[in-house]
């Protein structure tokens, strides 16, 4: 933001003058800080009508203007940051104050400006903010699901005024524009013309691209940086050197108008080898030996390379292992929180999850008498623990979510119970059983197939879809619910089971 502070110079020193004759103490309260943002938000073609964005905390009036840059390639030297558009200090700040304060009419010139337009614009001002009294439902909506979408208006949008400016077309060229309220302003670039620059960046060459506005290639073209110059093809393509610097801008000067473009990048060497590795389980235990696979990726002669790979038995350094012909390696490390390969100075960690718990002594078995039954039929389940240590107690949780004491009898646990009734024709259930084996819990589930009635028929057609009246074959098919073929009786015919 510009500040103009000279106009009132005068007037300041006047007041202090006559406070110091009259030894009384000055308080200049300073001017409110208007709060003020300025956008043009894409590229415009010189036939269609350019716009900018303004916004002004609180509304209200401000005034607008377009100026264009003489000199587009010194400009955007000295006055273009990634953060936006600084005029204030320097030669075009001064530039736009001379025309500012000049009566000349518009447009006037300036040897680095020339002022096109001056308006003044009005921001809508905001709407009031909706708060709650009394009955909250006056500012909240009740039904919002996420509390982070409930907000009292004008709070969270902070009361910005808007307006949304029609330049009219504009000659292609580069151009400031430049809305001021009193003695501050904000500024913004603006870009008027037919041609477009796309810029690829590559470690051997940087390729740029420069077409018309409908995506013809331009042959003929010269592209330039800062340290490099090329002519486009005929298909509107060129090649420049690469360059380390991590941020690159070309320009294409094609009379009154600039195209510009830039790209970041980090060069690397033109062979540029990594190195990988890959584990086989996705949890280990502190400590035990983890085997692993690597691979070198590179253009080198990959035969015999050395890769420094970490922690091992050997110590928190590693040890080195040598990769075949195709850079694939492999060693046997020690699992840790992060583990890692070294070659060349490229380094490649993982970070492996670890599991300290305790291992269980022993393990619970669950077997039942048959692997399906119908609703209402009997079924028994016997609990018994790996190591046959004998059980304290043993409880049973039924598919229904019942839960029964088995039957002890040394170290097995056993329980007959009823499949409970099911809607559902054919469906799988599960039981679980939660043991005390010498103070310490185990728990282990089963499973076992069910259903309504002990068959379940399936019905089938060659086609999904057939015309009124048109004959269509049915093939019905019926099944146990352990899923084998069978027979079943349907009215006065017997059905035969069909594969």
């Amino acid at each position: 933001m510009t500040r103009r502070l000279l106009p009132l110079l005068p007037l300041l020193l006047a007041t202090v003058a006559r406070a110091d004759d009259h030894g009384d103490d000055v308080f200049i309260q300073a001017p409110s800080r208007p709060f003020l943002l300025l956008d043009a938000r894409r590229r415009y073609l010189p036939r269609e009508h350019a716009h900018a964005y303004v916004q002004r905390r609180g509304g209200g009036d401000l005034r607008l203007g377009v100026f264009r840059v003489h000199d587009p390639r010194a400009f955007l030297a000295a006055s273009v940051t990634r953060q936006g558009v600084s005029t204030a200090a320097g030669p075009w700040g001064e530039a736009c104050e001379a025309l500012l304060r000049s009566d000349a009419p518009i447009p006037r010139a300036h040897p680095r400006l020339t002022l096109v337009s001056l308006r003044t614009v009005t921001t809508a001002p905001p709407p009031a903010a909706r708060r709650a009294v009394g009955d909250e439902s006056a500012a909240y909506d009740s039904n919002e699901e996420d509390e982070g979408m409930v907000e009292t208006w004008g709070v969270s949008a902070q009361g910005w005024g808007v307006a949304d400016v029609d330049l009219g077309a504009l000659p292609a060229g580069t151009y400031l524009l430049r809305a001021q309220d009193g003695m501050f302003a904000t500024s913004a670039l603006l870009s008027v013309g037919e041609t477009v620059v796309l810029l690829r960046r590559g470690d051997l060459r940087d390729h740029v691209r420069v077409t018309d506005a409908e995506g013809r290639g331009l042959p003929g073209v010269t592209v330039e940086s800062a340290d490099a110059r090329a002519v486009t093809d005929a298909q509107g393509d060129a090649a420049l050197p690469a360059s380390d610097t991590p941020t690159r801008a070309v320009f294409v000067a094609r009379g009154d108008e600039l195209a510009w473009a830039e790209a970041t990048h980090t060069r690397l060497a033109a062979c540029d080898t990594r190195v990988y590795l890959a584990t086989g389980r996705p949890v280990y235990r502190p400590n035990e030996p983890v085997h692993v696979r690597g691979h070198i990726r590179g253009c080198a002669p990959l035969a015999g390379a050395r890769v420094r790979v970490f922690p091992t038995a050997a110590g928190e350094a590693g040890e080195t292992v040598t990769a075949d012909a195709d850079g694939n390696f492999s060693a046997t490390l020690v699992a840790r929180a992060q583990i890692g390969a070294e070659h060349q100075g490229r380094t490649h960690a993982r970070t492996l999850s670890l599991d300290a718990r305790p291992v269980p002594r022993t393990t619970l078995r669950l077997a039942l008498d048959r692997p399906w039954a119908a609703a209402g039929e009997s079924v028994t389940v016997t609990a018994t623990p790996a190591d046959g240590t004998d059980l304290d107690q043993l409880v049973f949780t039924l598919p229904d979510g019942a839960r029964r004491q088995g039957e002890l009898s040394g170290g097995t646990a056993r329980l007959t119970f009823t499949l409970p009734p099911t809607r559902a024709a054919w469906e799988r259930v599960t039981l679980t059983a939660t043991a005390n084996v010498a103070g310490e819990v185990f728990t282990a589930r089963a499973g076992i197939w069910t259903g309504r009635l002990r068959e379940v028929l399936s019905l089938s057609t060659a086609t999904d879809r057939g015309a009124e009246g048109h004959d269509i074959t049915a093939q019905v098919s019926a099944r146990d619910l352990g899923g084998a073929l069978t027979t079943v009786q349907m009215g006065d015919a017997v059905l035969a089971a069909l594969a």
